[in-house]
């Protein structure tokens, strides 16, 4: 069962005659509980497709269609809400805040969760145990690895129980070895039952995807899924 559509989608960073736009055309499927790639090199709108599942970026012209709903039609404060809700971030860069702790920025993303500081603490702590750096809880992120600052990135994308995960080049900062464990930990959670879209030119993350959706240079959109 599909989860995203994008139905002819065209977007550019502008509205002049004669933008060159990121994607045009547009058409994609994504199905439920399944890690689908999409795959090119830097620069042709890998991010920008992950920002308009996200409601972030509104095409000019299509429709996003996301559970069965045109996310565009969706006011401001419902997109803020359907963002909380199903959608979990995980990105190249961490985007860690370092004046917090580990735990505490696992605790920062949970929106959608009820209960106390310690509540959420609890649950953080839990996450991050599930993701074998329990022990680092108390951390600040200037003294973790890139592969623990990205494991603490990645519960924090789980906190709200999200049930789609938009990964930006999760791999990109990580040396082979620690990629490779990232990738195990998305494939685990692919198992689980979450949607996980990856955009990246990391060749490894072809061996743990279902569906490959290449990026043509010239016409900035899917010319095939593999």
């Amino acid at each position: 069962m599909d989860i995203i559509k994008f139905d002819k989608i065209s977007f550019s960073y502008g509205r002049r005659k004669g933008d060159l736009p990121i994607i045009k055309n547009f058409e994609l499927s994504i199905a439920e509980k399944e890690i689908t790639l999409i795959y090119g090199k830097s620069g042709l709108g890998k991010t920008t497709i992950l920002n308009i599942i996200a409601g972030l970026l509104k095409p000019q012209q299509g429709q996003v269609i996301v559970d069965e709903q045109n996310i565009y039609d969706l006011s401001a404060r419902e997109l803020d809400k359907y963002r909380s809700k199903k959608i979990g971030f995980i990105f190249q860069m961490f985007y860690l805040i370092p004046q917090f702790t580990a735990v505490d920025n696992v605790v920062i993303g949970m929106k959608n969760i009820r209960g106390s500081y310690q509540e959420k603490r609890k649950i953080a702590m839990e996450l991050l145990d599930r993701l074998e750096i329990g022990d680092k809880g108390e951390t600040y992120p200037e003294l973790l690895s890139g592969g623990q600052q990205q494991r603490v990135a990645i519960a924090r994308a789980l906190a709200n129980d999200s049930k789609i995960i938009l990964a930006d080049e999760p791999t990109g900062n990580l040396d082979k070895d620690t990629a490779s464990e990232v990738s195990g930990i998305l494939e685990q959670l692919r198992n689980e039952g979450k949607t996980i879209v990856i955009v990246s030119h990391d060749e490894h993350m072809k061996e743990i995807s279902d569906r490959i959706v290449m990026l043509d240079k010239e016409y900035m959109s899917r010319t095939g899924v593999m």
